[in-house]
Formats: structure tokens, sequence, C-alpha cells
């Protein structure tokens, strides 16, 4: 799916009355199929870019363009899947069923329920395979660790089949051992998918080693101060953290974010 912001901003108006810009004109472009990561410090706007893109909140002004060129694709496009800090699994509900969950909510959801459930059952057990939870389909979120709720929370975006996921930060409130295992696994998912992902974090090592491309974003108001293709092959291992080009990107996007504050101070 093709995403472009077209002159996005959004201004929000505080309790006092006092209008606040979040985010100043933003035009971008992201091409189908690609990893892009929204980097830049807290209250840059990456998550009000992202809400703009799930359709939570209008710009105030500018417009969200969204082509599918998939199967099925066209206009208006499928919903984006969506990946949030924390899991948001039902603890009521099982692993396999919390997967299945937007099956029965939304727009079409009685059509979606009414599926064969031969067919339905065959997709959630290969997206449980795809994310290594296969053998806890039958657990409760609450047996889980975190990271491996963030698996299921990933298995239930894919789910949905939409060629565009959005990611606010998924593995932040994860250990260093745990996110670096999900890094893995989100490149060897996205490389098998070929979603348009849509990344938001504050990790700067993070963004280069998923990414296509990173966007830089300067403090509020929100605004596009460098945009980064990494040119890098994969699968990226931890291992490669050190290397000279991988380090040369990180000091590039470090550069970016301490010229982009010092021009809004």
């Amino acid at each position: 799916m093709d995403v472009a912001f077209e002159g996005i901003s959004k201004w929000y108006e505080t309790r006092t009355g006092r209008p606040v810009n979040a985010v100043a004109h933003v035009d971008l472009r992201i091409d189908s199929g690609t990893f892009v990561s929204l980097v830049g410090p807290s209250g840059c706007g990456k998550t009000t870019l992202l809400d703009m893109l799930l359709g939570v909140i209008p710009p105030t002004t500018g417009r969200i363009a969204l082509e599918d060129r998939g199967p099925g694709g066209g206009t208006p496009p499928r919903r984006p899947a969506v990946v949030l800090q924390a899991a948001t699994l039902l603890p009521w509900r099982t692993v396999r069923s919390n997967v299945t969950l937007l099956d029965e909510c939304g727009p079409g959801a009685r059509r979606r329920t009414q599926r064969k459930a031969h067919e339905r059952d065959a997709q959630v057990e290969e997206l449980l395979d795809m994310v290594h939870v296969r053998e806890f389909a039958d657990r409760y979120p609450w047996e889980l660790s975190g990271g491996m709720q963030q698996r299921v929370a990933i298995a239930r975006a894919l789910y949905t089949r939409s060629p565009l996921m959005c990611l606010d930060e998924p593995f932040s409130a994860l250990d260093e051992f745990t996110r670096e295992a999900l890094h893995i696994e989100l490149q060897r998912i996205w490389d098998a998918e070929r979603f348009t992902a849509v990344f938001v974090t504050h990790n700067i090592q993070e963004a280069v080693l998923l990414s296509d491309r990173v966007i830089v974003m300067a403090p509020r108001p929100g605004r596009v101060v460098a945009d980064i293709a990494i040119d890098l092959p994969r699968p990226r291992l931890h291992e490669g953290l050190t290397d000279t080009a991988f380090g040369g990107y990180v000091r590039e996007i470090r550069e970016a974010l301490r010229s982009g504050s010092a021009a809004a101070a």
C-alpha cells in the first residue's frame, strides 16, 4: 500500500483555549512494501502522524492518501493493522481467540465470522507458527511473557491481511534480549509478507536495523528534517551494529536530530 502525507498539520486546543501546533506541514510519501521508521524526541508528533494515518484523529490541514495496489486493492483501501507498545490482549480470551478477535469487530464482522472454520483455523495456525507461539494457542495472555504477548499482537495484526501495518514503539517495554529476538522475527515476517510498515521509535539503532528509510522529526511543531535511505544488506543482525556503515547511519541520524532540535530552540 502506498501512503502519502500531503501538507499535513495538526493543531490542538488546550484547556486554557491556547492552540498548540503539534505537527507542521508534513509532506511524505511511503512506497508500497517498504519499511519506514519515524524517529524523533518525545513530543515531536511521531504518534500524532501515526494516529492520523490510522484515522484515530483527523489532520487540521492537508490530506492522507492511501492506495492499495495488491489483490483486491483500490479505493477505499483496507483498514491498516496496528501494533502498540502494550499487547492489548483480552485476558479472558485464549491466544487463538485473541488473534481472531477482529473478525467480530467493525464493518463486515458478520461476514468474517461466517468464514469456514477450517479456513480460519488454518490461517491462525500458520500465523502462530510464524511468530513461534503455536504451542501456546490455548493459553491465556496472563500465562505468557511480555515478549510472547507481543508476538501474539503481531499475529493478530497479520491476521487482518492488511497491506499496511502501523507499529508504535512495540518493543519499548521489553528487555534487551527479548527486543533483539523480536527485531529478527519482525524482519523475517516483513520479508515474507512485504506489507508497508510505518514504525515509530525513539531508538536510533532499532530504526537503522529494521528500516529501508528513517524519517527524522524535529521537536514541536513536529516536522520532517531528514529522510535517510538505509542501504544495508538484509537480514540485519545485531552483530552488525558495530559495522562502520551501520555506525555511519546512526551518526547521520543523530546529527539530523541535533540540527533539528537546535533550529527549534
